[in-house]
């Protein structure tokens, strides 16, 4: 197997816009006020272009009250949140939610505890309710890093992969998706792997992609996270699939619709899925 650099610099913006030019797709305009089915607390919403912004109100003093920031991509919102004074505990983390109407969207994935499940604006029938599929804690995004002169894409989802890559002046391009920062049932290792001569890095989450690392000279680095083996069916998780490129002797790891016609845009072809991934 040769070197796994990912990507050239026009083929990884390219990606990038054609994720973003696909995934956002429908327009959606979530200002309003919103309410979670079952409890008393008003949601002050407000969209600005891609970033979502509310603030619960309603509640009493020991009643837990808070803020969150998100971006929007497509259908998946994902930001962060934080207790407000008053609240029983102050604290924090980060979610994902699928849109699934202007008055409609529910959680997908959490990093801590956030009691609400679902959310439907208020005088809207909320006919949905009760789609959503089971939401996962203690989830972490794996985020795409791109180093222009190394021409290495390096996705992580660890501290440590973060701060490895900003710094060797990788740049971040986005979320790919959500992985367990513990392994669950149905779930495997996802690995990163480095080669130090080509300095490059690569993660895998199948026996073959390990063989094909260990055979040209990459060493393991640490367990990213764990991601659902390909035979999992589970509702609202996307594959995460390798693309290769033998002229470049390039390979790809895409979760997203935008990643997936870049890939094949500029010459890639399928391997295999390595697993599923929150979308």
């Amino acid at each position: 197997m040769k070197a796994f650099k990912v990507f050239n610099p026009r083929f990884l913006s390219l990606l990038f816009l054609l994720s973003l030019s696909f995934s956002n797709a429908q327009v959606f305009d979530l200002t309003g006020f919103w309410q979670n089915p079952g409890g008393s607390a008003t949601y002050r919403v407000r969209q600005i272009g891609n970033t979502v912004y509310w603030t619960v109100d309603g509640t009493a003093v020991g009643s837990y009250a808070n803020v969150f920031i998100g971006e929007l991509y497509g259908n998946t919102l994902t930001g962060t949140w934080v207790d407000l004074p008053g609240s029983p505990n102050l604290g924090g983390g980060n979610l994902s939610l699928q849109i699934q109407s202007n008055d409609y969207f529910f959680k997908v994935a959490e990093s801590t505890l956030y009691a609400a499940q679902e959310w439907v604006r208020q005088g809207s029938s909320g006919s949905t309710v009760g789609a959503m599929p089971p939401s996962y804690p203690n989830m972490l995004p794996l985020k795409l890093y791109w180093n222009a002169v190394r021409e290495d894409n390096f996705s992580t989802s660890t501290i440590l992969g973060e701060q490895d890559a900003l710094a060797n002046g990788y740049q971040f391009i986005g979320i790919e998706g959500y992985v367990f920062s513990n392994q669950e049932p149905g779930t495997v290792p996802l690995k990163l792997y480095l080669n130090a001569q080509r300095g490059d890095y690569f993660t895998t989450a199948t026996p073959q992609g390990e063989e094909d690392a260990l055979g040209s000279g990459y060493q393991f680095v640490r367990v990213e996270g764990y991601v659902f083996q390909y035979e999992t069916q589970q509702q609202g998780i996307v594959p995460l699939k390798l693309f290769w490129h033998g002229g470049r002797g390039d390979n790809a790891t895409t979760a997203t619709q935008g990643s997936e016609q870049g890939a094949y845009a500029a010459g890639y072809q399928f391997v295999r899925f390595e697993g599923y991934v929150l979308p």
